[in-house]
């Protein structure tokens, strides 16, 4: 039978390891959470209604003269 002192000791490192793991936890989802969530496109349509709407403001009806071309690619034959 294992003695008091051995059962304290591994009560407390089940303990450490439980809290461990609920505090990795608890700071995954706060790195989650602090997203930002308009730029985040969880699905193929960005919603589940496929709405396809973004609420980025960076190009709008004021700039969009502006903008250039920054790439093109060939889509091959064949």
């Amino acid at each position: 039978m294992e003695g008091i002192e051995e059962m304290r000791i591994r009560r407390e490192v089940i303990v450490a390891v439980i809290l461990g793991a609920f505090i990795t936890q608890i700071d995954s989802a706060q790195q989650i959470g602090a997203r930002n969530p308009a730029s985040d496109w969880p699905t193929y349509n960005r919603d589940l209604a496929g709405t396809r709407y973004s609420p980025l403001t960076q190009i709008n009806t004021g700039n969009i003269s502006t903008l250039v071309q920054a790439a093109r690619v060939r889509a091959a034959v064949g």
